[in-house]
């Protein structure tokens, strides 16, 4: 897998652990420690831990190891080593304390947007409801205009 469909892929992966503001910073043409790094913000210390857990487990599913993950109690940041590919949780008041995306302004970066949950589900079940609605109207007006004859 290339290292931006990786990138992509993770943060696709905070993204439904309801990681906040996902960006990717292409860092191929700077001398940096990886291929990209993925930012993102949690809303506290134990949703930090969740989404740092989540990546590891995830991506130990398509045979991706966390090669070193590292982040003390308390200090709102975590970071997650995958060779080509660095992780960075904050919390907003740390991620704005070290604007890492600052740091690299001469980089591309692409802020990751999730894709909507399917409407089409959504709106196959109200289709169904209204229908379901529709028939019951249909079979109470039918049944008055027999009574009424």
């Amino acid at each position: 897998m290339k290292s931006k469909d990786f990138a992509a892929l993770i943060s696709k992966v905070a993204s439904d652990k309801r990681a906040e503001d996902v960006v990717m910073i292409d860092l191929r043409k700077f001398s940096a420690p990886a291929e990209y790094f993925v930012i993102a913000t949690a809303n506290s210390e134990p949703h930090l831990k969740a989404i740092a857990d989540h990546l590891e487990n995830e991506l130990r599913k398509v045979d991706a190891k966390c090669i070193h993950r590292d982040g003390i109690r308390g200090s709102e940041w975590m970071v997650l080593d995958f060779f080509d590919v660095i992780v960075h949780l904050f919390s907003g008041r740390r991620r704005e304390y070290y604007a890492i995306e600052e740091l690299y302004a001469d980089a591309p970066i692409s802020k990751f947007i999730p894709e909507p949950e399917e409407k089409e589900v959504t709106t196959k079940k109200v289709k169904k409801a209204v229908k379901k609605v529709v028939k019951k109207a249909v079979k109470k007006s039918a049944a008055r205009t027999v009574k009424k004859k």
